[in-house]
């Protein structure tokens, strides 16, 4: 069985069909949807909730591994959305997504906008000292100098990477998805918690959105590796934390998961702590091959992550949380801004 996946407020036993997501339209949307290897579920998703079929591309490789990109329907004079994650194999589904880009201009559409649910490179965004390169804006440009005229991305890893675009951005924070979620896990005096000091406002971020929606709860942020917290209460005073965490229920938040290793720390030291049960939403599922076995052997009792990354390996301790509505809401939003017109 395939991992639970949350769509318009179903959870799914398998993956779903187009015909689980579609929704008669009452007017037809004036655009056309496009994907790439890296999102095929997620655009069938978005598709379905916009009421239009996927525009027809062929996607294929040469013998000698080569790309080919064409585009099968008439795209001429219509705004265009690609649907593309950056995720493995990062490099051949980046250069699908140049070449799709650059495929569609020279079709003659009127915009080009890039929905990439997972921004491979975003994390790269400071110069090293042993090279003076920051690939997340050398990504940046080369997607721009094919053609792209404006961008939605789902939780950018860092706010300065949204800045190497000249174009505009559009960034999706899907926490409410998470935070609707949650409420059906009747949580025990929650504790929202930022693994470091980096993701602090992402944390704050569903910190607000759950109170907003009467999830009583506070936050701490983990320090020196997670061996000691800053706790703020409702009233933002910063207290030590010693055994508040005793019988309260944990929500670590971040933006990725990769290998786990930092997740592991986490767990040890919360469990020191006391604490009762502990979810951890992280918005993008980049799993290496042995993080998901150091999930299901340690003491979380669940991950949230949302379909920016299709999920490759089953596990009863990872929910799936669908963006394909979220998605779909943001290309209306978008198609009626003036800065696309």
């Amino acid at each position: 069985m395939w991992a639970r996946v949350l769509a318009g407020g179903f959870l799914l036993a398998q993956m779903p069909s187009l015909s689980d997501y579609y929704i008669p339209p009452s007017s037809q949307v004036p655009v056309k949807i496009i994907s790439g290897s890296g999102s095929k579920e997620l655009a069938h998703e978005v598709s379905g909730y916009l009421g239009i079929q996927l525009a027809r591309v062929g996607l294929s490789n040469f013998a000698d591994g080569e790309s080919s990109i064409k585009i099968i329907d008439n795209v001429a004079g219509r705004d265009v959305f690609v649907i593309q994650s950056l995720c493995q194999p990062i490099q051949d589904n980046l250069m699908e997504l140049i070449l799709m880009l650059e495929t569609l201009k020279s079709s003659n559409c009127r915009k080009v906008i890039a929905i990439v649910p997972y921004m491979a490179y975003a994390r790269q965004d400071i110069p090293e000292k042993v090279k003076p390169g920051i690939p997340s804006a050398e990504i940046s440009m080369l997607l721009e100098a094919v053609g792209l005229d404006a961008v939605v991305c789902v939780d950018y890893h860092g706010e300065q990477a949204k800045g190497f675009f000249n174009v505009p951005v559009t960034e999706i924070k899907p926490y409410s998805v998470a935070v609707e979620y949650l409420k059906s896990k009747n949580l025990k005096k929650p504790v929202i918690i930022s693994p470091d000091i980096r993701g602090f406002k992402r944390a704050y971020a569903f910190y607000e959105i759950m109170n907003e929606e009467g999830i009583d709860c506070d936050i701490a942020l983990m320090n020196h590796g997670g061996t000691s917290m800053s706790y703020i209460n409702k009233h933002r005073r910063n207290e030590y934390v010693g055994d508040v965490l005793t019988g309260r229920d944990i929500v670590i938040v971040d933006d990725m998961i990769i290998t786990g290793s930092r997740l592991m720390n986490a767990l040890e030291n919360l469990r020191k702590r006391d604490a009762e049960r502990i979810f951890m939403y992280a918005t993008h599922g980049n799993f290496t091959n042995e993080a998901i076995k150091k999930i299901e052997k340690s003491s979380l009792t669940e991950l949230i992550i949302t379909n920016t990354i299709p999920l490759k390996q089953n596990s009863y301790k990872i929910v799936s949380l669908s963006l394909g509505k979220v998605i779909a809401d943001v290309i209306l939003e978008v198609v009626t801004h003036s800065e696309l017109n």
